[in-house]
């Protein structure tokens, strides 16, 4: 049997997220584009074209 834990809030902070195309990068390498899509995928309302990059990796984080 396997269990699965969250990583701690520090952990989180380092963790980086994968795309579709399995492709690894940091939030903060990413381009506001591929956060968006991100933030589409994970359900985060609110990701319009004002928000900044800054913004977008904050909620993806809380999120994630």
């Amino acid at each position: 049997m396997t269990t699965l834990t969250q990583p701690s809030p520090a952990a989180a902070a380092d963790t980086t997220l994968t795309t579709s195309a399995s492709s690894e990068k940091r939030l903060e390498d990413r381009t506001v584009k591929e956060l968006r899509e991100l933030a589409s995928q994970l359900g985060i309302r609110g990701r319009s074209k004002l928000m900044h990059k800054e913004e977008l990796v904050s909620v993806i984080r809380r999120r994630w």
